[in-house]
């Protein structure tokens, strides 16, 4: 492109200029021009014109230089010009080259906005995904949280249903013991049946004995009332019986080493007693008369004896209607035992199969929902098996978010680790469900057992509680039956006290008779010296009657060993009654400390208190015998005492008989001796007695007191047998059982054997009274294990969804994370470009700015 051509100025210092740099010519045409003009101008015009000129000469010099300065000036400026010139071009080209690349730029641009858009949609998308794996990733942690707890949880109940599955095992090896027990209380008490029935048959034997023992009774009342009624024509014997009792009481007095002083002392007073022999008649016949009096005696007691075997009849009949009764019962109980155990039976069969049916139930519905876990499990994987593609895909789409894109696949590397470990770990609470499940299957077939045995136990709890109360109306009859009959022998034992001190105030009478007997002696002394003489005479005749009562006193003696014999016999039995009383009393202490905590206390004393009647009953039968014999004895000393009578009547006329009545007197003396012994021996025996009976009654009130704290006791223990241990309860009972037992075979009486079922079964009924509320606890236990186990089952849903929801949630905020730093990045990019079209208008402004500058300064030059 040519520059412009320079135009010429209309100006003067133009056309100066113009002229200065013009051809010669124009410069002579401007010399003739200033001559013309000088030439019309004045002078003085002239010199002012020529002073102007000079000045204009010098400004012209000045202006010369200046142009010329000018000059150079354009000449670089014209060079530079070229320079710009070629630099404009260059600038040019430069400017078509960076619109050109401006161009390719902005389509680069749109494509990179293009590609920017859909990286921004799919980071989108995958910020929207990991967002929904974070979500699920986070539910997933709070599902195994929730798991973690559940399993916790389930260990606890676990454990709680391990220790219930011991207690019911304890229990079911108690019940099986208690079954035991029961089943050998019944085997017992089939034992005791036969041990009634062999008393039964030695019942009957003893009632044949007695029914001998009454026939020779009878015979003996029989020789009695005849004895009874040769008396008179038998004096001679009761002398010889007289010396028979005087030997027996010299070997008492032999035997009684500390009363031989005694004896001796009255042996001296009876001696000067010889003169007082019609005192003894006079006993004879008291004698007389009491032996009258025995033998009604003996016919009121022929009487009670007839009556005493009637009632052992109707006691035997008794006995064995009892005996029938309760083999009715005990085959009843054991029929009703067979029914019952087979009803058990199908119920535990219907229950086992129930109990399959929904084990296998339960395994399907864990089977499914291992199956859906899994399934879900598996989706789960392809999702984060597609996430991880996708972000394999943007990590190569966009690079320049490679820094980003890593830390966001770090945290996703860490997820996954995360997630298979949760996974790891909801496998291994799977696999603790499945077995949890067995478990409570076992433990729920156990339960059922126990409550089938303890429905079984309840039953017969039942029968023995029902027993029981029938062996507490038998007892309370029994002891108010002991308490009439320990009134009566109270009352029996006070007639006889007063029997006693009546024979001691005739005993003081008596000794009153004897001193005024010793007075009359003295007296009737004097007049037996006189008939000295006399008597001495007759003493031979005496002698010969000497002879006769020695056969007398021989066939009394023999009389008298038998009386002894029957005197030793009954001290024997006393004896050995005292023992086994001493052995009642051990044993009646034993079985107290035995049965301290149990309802066969009072059961125990009752029977020690009939065995105590009875044996105030043989004691006083004792008593009466001892009575009868020493009445006896006081019959055959009356009798002897009016033989003395009689005789000192037939040798008052005789020297003779003096020796006679003195050794009579003498004999008297020793019978009354042996009388007053046997008299204080039997005072003694009435006093040990009453002590005795004072002791028992004692130990009567005693044992109705123990009676009361025993039934005080038994209520205690009854409300405390639930709280105990059943083995130790079972222990109590099994020792109560053959405490009963050995009173019963001790008594032996059908009663106490009944009376020992119905306290087994009384027993057996608190037992299933504490099973079956054992077995209702167990069946709560049951119950809530079932809601338990299906509480576990829907909180194994629960957890299940809850972890599906965490894994989702998580998932959403990994996407949430996901998007937010994708818009971190759009922003950023949209800075760069923002940056990028700041810069390229910068560039602009500054192309424009120098392009305008450039264009002024051109026109500048130009112009």
């Amino acid at each position: 492109m040519a520059p412009p051509k320079p135009q010429r100025s209309n100006t003067y210092f133009g056309n100066l200029l113009w002229g200065r740099g013009g051809k010669p010519s124009e410069g002579a045409n401007a010399d003739g021009d200033t001559q013309s003009l000088l030439s019309k101008a004045d002078q003085k015009q002239v010199d002012d014109l020529q002073s102007k000129l000079d000045e204009t000469t010098s400004v012209l010099d000045t202006k010369s230089r200046t142009v010329t300065s000018l000059e150079d000036r354009v000449k670089v400026l014209t060079s530079s010009l070229e320079t710009a010139r070629a630099e404009s071009k260059d600038a040019n080209a430069a400017l078509q080259a960076s619109e050109e690349a401006k161009t390719k730029l902005q389509s680069d641009l749109a494509d990179a906005l293009r590609r920017s858009d859909e990286v921004r949609h799919e980071l989108v998308d995958q910020a929207g995904q990991l967002e929904r794996a974070r979500r699920e990733v986070d539910e997933g942690k709070a599902a195994l949280e929730t798991e973690r707890a559940a399993r916790l949880s389930m260990e606890e109940r676990l454990a709680s249903t391990e220790a219930d599955r011991d207690q019911l095992k304890v229990r079911y090896n108690e019940a099986q013991e208690l079954i035991s027990a029961k089943d050998a209380a019944l085997r017992d008490v089939h034992s005791q049946h036969e041990n009634l029935a062999s008393e039964l048959g030695s019942v009957r034997d003893e009632r044949d004995v007695h029914s001998d023992r009454v026939t020779e009774l009878e015979l003996s009342l029989s020789i009695v009332t005849k004895e009874r009624t040769e008396l008179d024509q038998r004096s001679e014997d009761y002398l010889y019986r007289l010396k028979a009792l005087e030997a027996e009481m010299d070997k008492r007095e032999a035997a009684l080493e500390e009363v031989s002083g005694k004896l001796e002392a009255r042996e001296a007073e009876m001696r000067s007693e010889r003169e007082n022999a019609h005192r003894v008649s006079e006993e004879l016949d008291a004698t007389r008369v009491e032996s009258a009096r025995k033998s009604m005696q003996i016919e009121e007691m022929a009487a009670e004896l007839a009556t005493t075997s009637d009632a052992l009849d109707q006691a035997t009949a008794q006995a064995r209607a009892e005996v029938e009764a309760h083999l009715r019962k005990l085959d009843e109980l054991e029929q009703r035992h067979a029914q019952e155990y087979n009803a058990l039976e199908e119920q535990v069969t219907g229950l086992n199969a129930e109990l399959q049916a929904q084990e296998k139930s339960h395994r399907l519905e864990v089977e499914a929902l291992h199956a859906s876990h899994r399934q879900e499990i598996e989706a789960l994987a392809a999702e984060r098996d597609a996430l991880q593609h996708r972000c394999e895909e943007a990590v190569h789409d966009t690079e320049e978010f490679r820094q980003e894109y890593e830390r966001v696949l770090a945290d996703t590397e860490s997820f996954k680790a995360q997630y298979d470990e949760q996974e790891t770990t909801l496998q291994e609470l799977q696999n603790e469900l499945s077995e949890a499940e067995s478990a409570l299957s076992s433990a729920l077939r156990e339960l059922e057992t126990a409550k089938a045995q303890g429905d079984e136990a309840r039953q017969r709890t039942a029968e023995i509680e029902r027993s029981k109360d029938e062996i507490i109306e038998g007892l309370s009859a029994d002891l108010a039956h002991a308490r009439d009959t320990h009134t009566a022998l109270r009352e029996t034992f006070h007639a006889t006290d007063r029997h006693a001190k009546e024979l001691e105030n005739t005993a003081r009478a008596l000794q009153e008779e004897v001193r005024k007997l010793h007075a009359a002696h003295q007296d009737e002394l004097s007049d037996l010296l006189v008939d000295k003489a006399d008597l001495q005479r007759k003493l031979d005749a005496a002698q010969a009657r000497v002879a006769d009562l020695d056969k007398a006193v021989n066939a009394g003696q023999s009389q008298i060993a038998q009386l002894q014999s029957e005197c030793d016999q009954v001290k024997i039995r006393i004896t050995h009654q005292n023992n086994v009383l001493k052995e009642k009393e051990e044993a009646y202490a034993e079985c107290k400390a035995a049965l301290s905590q149990s309802t066969s206390r009072a059961k125990s004393l009752q029977s020690e208190l009939d065995a105590t009647r009875h044996k105030a009953l043989e004691k006083e039968q004792t008593l009466a015998r001892l009575s009868s014999e020493h009445s006896q004895a006081a019959q055959q000393a009356r009798a002897l005492q009016s033989e003395l009578d009689a005789a000192r009547q037939r040798l008052s006329a005789a020297d003779e008989k003096d020796q006679e009545i003195a050794r009579l007197a003498k004999e008297l003396a020793d019978v009354r001796e042996a009388r007053n012994a046997l008299t204080r021996k039997l005072t003694t025996s009435n006093e040990q007695a009453r002590r005795q009976q004072q002791a028992a009654d004692e130990a009567n009130r005693k044992r109705a007191d123990e009676a009361q704290q025993l039934r005080a006791t038994h209520q205690a223990a009854v409300d405390e047998l639930h709280g105990k241990h059943k083995s130790a309860l079972q222990q109590q009972v099994k020792q109560s059982l053959q405490e009963i037992e050995r009173r019963n075979a001790e008594l032996r009486a059908v009663r106490a054997d009944l009376a020992a079922a119905h306290a087994a079964a009384a027993a057996a009924r608190q037992q299933i009274d504490t099973l079956n509320t054992t077995l209702e606890n167990h069946q709560h236990s049951a119950g809530a294990l079932e809601r338990t186990k299906d509480g576990m089952l829907a909180q194994v849903h629960a957890d299940y969804k809850r972890q599906i929801s965490a894994l989702v949630a998580e998932k959403e905020e990994m996407v949430h994370r996901y998007n937010v730093q994708i818009r971190e990045l759009q922003a950023e990019q949209a800075r760069l470009v923002l940056t990028t079209r700041q810069r390229e208008r910068v560039a602009r402004g500054l192309a424009g700015v120098a392009g305008a500058a450039l264009t002024t300064g051109i026109a500048y030059i130009l112009f």
